[in-house]
Parts: structure tokens; sequence; C-alpha cells
């Protein structure tokens, strides 16, 4: 009897063990950016957030040349409008930003994409410095034109 009130208590108090909780993962439902965001780049920074950039677009009736987002976890974004609010003088009369790429060196972003310029198609990058929401243009110059 002494042995099987100990296996009793043993089992008791095993039972009592509670199991290490696993972390919960986060869930999502794509679009986890539900808008007109195409041709996205993403790169962390270090301030430790995701910064995403996208072909233009029209919101609310304005044209955004690169769009910009925000997101701590890559599921929840914020929006923040135009990247590149103002346009290099050589493109100002263009409308067709596509697909950038935004990479960082040092203390700088390079932003390179596709626009139309002068009626052909261009490849331009600008070197610029981020503050937290825009990246501000220190030089945009034309690549490559198609010829």
């Amino acid at each position: 009897m002494g042995t099987a009130l100990w296996t009793i208590a043993a089992l008791i108090a095993l039972g009592s063990c509670a199991a290490a909780a696993q972390p919960s993962r986060a869930t999502y439902t794509n679009p986890v950016l539900d808008a007109d965001f195409p041709d996205p780049t993403v790169i962390r920074a270090p301030d430790g957030y995701y910064y995403g950039y996208a072909t233009q677009t029209q919101r609310g009736g304005k044209w955004v040349n690169i769009q910009l987002a925000r997101s701590t976890d890559l599921v929840h974004w914020r929006y923040y409008g135009d990247a590149l609010p103002a346009k290099p003088g050589w493109a100002a009369k263009t409308q067709d930003f596509w697909a950038p790429h935004v990479q960082r060196d040092g203390r700088r972003y390079i932003l390179a994409g596709t626009l139309l310029c002068r009626g052909l198609l261009c490849w331009g990058m600008s070197a610029a410095v981020k503050n937290s929401v825009t990246l501000l243009p220190a030089a945009f110059g034309i690549l490559v034109l198609q010829t």
C-alpha cells in the first residue's frame, strides 16, 4: 500500500506541472497592405523598422512617385506616402516611376528605379539621406537610356 500511495502522489505532482508555454505565432491574412503597392522592395533599417518602397500610384487624386510604408513585423504596415516627393528636373514632366530598389550604404540610402524620361525608358539612381519617413534626394541621375 505504501508504494501505491507514493505512485499516486508522484502522479498528482507530475500532473500539476504545467507544460512550458509555447510562444504564439502571429497570424495574418494577405494582403498585409491592402492597397495598390506594386513592385515592392523591402529593407530592414538600423532603427529596427522594415521599409517598403513601391511603384508610383495615385492616392486621393494626387500622384505618389515612390510609395513608402513602414512596419515593425512585416505584418502590420503604416503607409507614409511619397518617398521621393521632389522629382529630378529632367524627369519633372513624367509620371512613370517603376520598381524602385533601395539599399543602405552606410548613412546613405541608394534608390534605383526605372522611369520614363524624354519619351525613353531610363534607369535612374539617387543617393539620399534618410529621415524617419522619406528619402531626401541628394542627387538623381540617368544611368541608362533606351536606344
